[in-house]
């Protein structure tokens, strides 16, 4: 009797840790999607005050609420074939995209051998999330792109876009970005010169 008492608990034992799993794991997306929307409530606020004081009239909005005209110049100086390389913020996206992203950086720091290794900014070169070419239209500045997170139920791994380098820069999870702009040839340099913009 003992037995059958011992082995007919471990159904409901099951169960109960069932229950438990699945209760942590709903506390945890829900505190992950606040602290994004609390991100992106700041966003909203920022981008606020860009328009509120007057520069939405003379700038494009890149992302932030300071700045403007340094961007703007680092933009007219973008030429077709220059490369923008851009870092995804894992806490600006949905839980489900983070949860992905997590997985392709590790994949692709094991593929080439990098795992752990730093670079001197201290973020690493797997986290090269997307990669955009610049092309010019009609004179203004745009960026052909593979397709971004949106919604959490959303596959982003396939497609391509063309956005106007302003609004490319200024997507909430963008994190880090660095632009290669490539060396004329009429130069003894070969290759290309990357910095920094975000």
């Amino acid at each position: 009797q003992a037995v059958h008492g011992t082995m007919s608990a471990w159904p409901m034992a099951a169960a109960s840790s069932r229950w438990g799993l699945a209760a942590f794991v709903a506390f945890g997306g829900v505190s992950w999607e606040l602290r994004r929307s609390q991100g992106l409530a700041r966003y909203r606020e920022m981008k606020r005050r860009y328009s509120e004081t007057g520069s939405e009239t003379r700038f494009p909005f890149y992302g932030r609420d300071f700045g403007y005209e340094v961007d703007y110049m680092l933009e007219l100086q973008l030429q077709p074939g220059d490369r923008c390389l851009a870092s995804y913020s894992l806490e600006a996206l949905p839980v489900t995209h983070a949860a992905v992203l997590t997985w392709k950086r590790t994949t692709r720091s094991f593929a080439t051998g990098s795992y752990g290794s730093n670079r001197s900014n201290g973020s690493n070169d797997y986290d090269i999330d997307e990669e955009a070419v610049i092309e010019v239209v009609n004179g203004q500045r745009y960026c052909r792109h593979p397709s971004r997170p949106g919604s959490w139920w959303q596959p982003w791994w396939c497609g391509e876009h063309l956005t106007r380098y302003s609004d490319w820069l200024a997507w909430p999870p963008l994190k880090e970005v660095r632009v290669c702009r490539r060396v004329p040839h009429t130069t003894s340099k070969t290759g290309e010169t990357c910095f920094t913009v975000r």
